[in-house]
């Protein structure tokens, strides 16, 4: 009995393996430039604080003032 619940439960297991390799002539996405997790080397590596803590109305209120400041 027990052979039986364990074959069944590996070939679902294997069912469910085959589904998600089988992409049906699409393209499967590989990131081989890792463009998506550079190296902290890199150029391309921007950190957790530089892509998270924008000001963006700091920013704003400054190009108000600067242009306040050419309008008087």
């Amino acid at each position: 009995m027990l052979g039986n619940e364990y074959a069944k439960r590996e070939e679902a297991y294997l069912n469910q393996l085959r589904a998600r390799e089988d992409i049906r002539g699409y393209h499967k996405f590989v990131d081989n430039a890792k463009l998506n997790n550079p190296d902290p080397t890199s150029s391309h590596f921007a950190s957790s604080m530089d892509r998270h803590q924008k000001d963006f109305a700091q920013y704003d209120k400054d190009q108000r003032q600067q242009e306040n400041a050419l309008k008087n």
